[in-house]
């Protein structure tokens, strides 16, 4: 059977002979008349033999698939009949129980059916559609609380297969759909980007279509099954990108000392913040990772670009004449004074030339 399979996806058609059961003129003369000129699964006269059949007769296999009818799943091939296109008003078409060798339609006992002989290629195994499953979907996204915003979202979606296979997916989600790039292998994962994410509505929590296709080489559709998930709303609803961000660029140390004392006499630092879009004003603190020490300045400084400076009284409470890491924190205010955004980061100062104060 599965030989038949691989020499239709591969090579087209094949001919196949069956014994024809008193059953057969009765089952496509009688079956209710549809809008779809296929319809029912021929059983034959339970799957007989020679020696129930009226005689033989061949069709041709074009494809297959599966029907449930009464709340059973039939197997079947999809055929094409000899007769013409007018016959039994099924379009010259009928689906034949498949995987039970009905009628001896799949080893053509006495007929000679070309699907009898079909053989594999040396090395290789009898071809079946690869079949991938969704095996996990997650939501992770990462935040700050100091903002109250979302600062990543993404979706990420895991695809077993059983074997290597070439799919895509598609995320439906709030009458919009994202389409993910195609990938190979047996163990995937697609990644909805954040700003996807955020098209689709996932900070407040989704009933989520996944579309998940096979393809064969030439990228054209093999199979396709889809999938409802759920997922609750975020903690925040806004997003960070959406409010004023500031962040440290660069530092630097202008330093004075006495060589033959070998001390420092005088230690400034120079922070340059740059932010996203002019802003009434952002505020810079400083602070030391391993004890939190450190302040927020006093300044505010409005515009775009800014220069804060530390005297030598900061630097040398913060210690930043030796190898220290810090983090840095920016405080947006509106022009009222309310707090609209901000920043945070960290970075890491090597220790000067000489480390102690004269």
């Amino acid at each position: 059977m599965e030989n038949i399979k691989r020499h239709i996806w591969e090579s087209g058609p094949v001919f196949a002979g069956f014994w024809v059961q008193p059953t057969w003129d009765q089952f496509f003369s009688s079956v209710p008349q549809k809008d779809d000129p296929i319809w029912g699964v021929y059983s034959g006269h339970a799957c007989g033999t020679k020696e129930t059949s009226v005689g033989g007769h061949g069709v041709l296999i074009i494809g297959w698939g599966e029907e449930r009818i009464g709340g059973r799943t039939y197997e079947y091939w999809l055929a094409r009949n000899s007769w013409g296109k007018d016959w039994a008003k099924a379009g010259g078409y009928l689906k034949f129980r498949r995987g039970v060798n009905c009628d001896g339609i799949e080893t053509g006992t006495g007929l000679g059916t070309v699907a009898m002989w079909l053989k594999p290629p040396s090395g290789s195994e009898a071809y079946e559609l690869p079949h991938c499953e969704v095996s996990s979907f997650q939501t992770p996204y990462s935040f700050s609380d100091r903002r109250q915003c979302i600062s990543k979202a993404e979706l990420k979606i895991k695809v077993k297969c059983d074997r290597a296979a070439s799919a895509q997916l598609r995320v439906e989600a709030d009458g919009k759909q994202v389409q993910l790039s195609s990938q190979q292998g047996r163990d995937l994962e697609f990644v909805v980007s954040t700003e996807d994410a955020r098209q689709l509505g996932a900070a407040a929590g989704q009933s989520w279509r996944i579309v998940l296709q096979t393809l064969d080489a030439e990228g054209a559709e093999l199979t396709e099954t889809d999938g409802t998930y759920i997922t609750q709303p975020y903690q925040y609803s806004q997003y960070c990108s959406d409010l004023p961000h500031c962040e440290v660029k660069n530092i630097n140390r202008p330093y004075q000392f006495i060589d033959f004392r070998r001390c420092l006499s005088n230690l400034d630092a120079e922070i340059t913040v740059e932010c996203d879009r002019d802003v009434a004003g952002v505020q810079l603190g400083v602070f030391r990772s391993a004890d939190h020490r450190g302040l927020d300045l006093p300044d505010r400084k409005a515009g775009r670009h800014h220069v804060f400076t530390l005297d030598t009284s900061y630097t040398r409470a913060l210690g930043m004449e030796t190898a220290q890491d810090y983090d840095w924190r920016t405080t947006v205010f509106d022009a009222d004074g309310a707090e609209v955004g901000g920043g945070d980061g960290a970075f890491s100062l090597g220790a000067l030339k000489y480390t102690r104060w004269c």
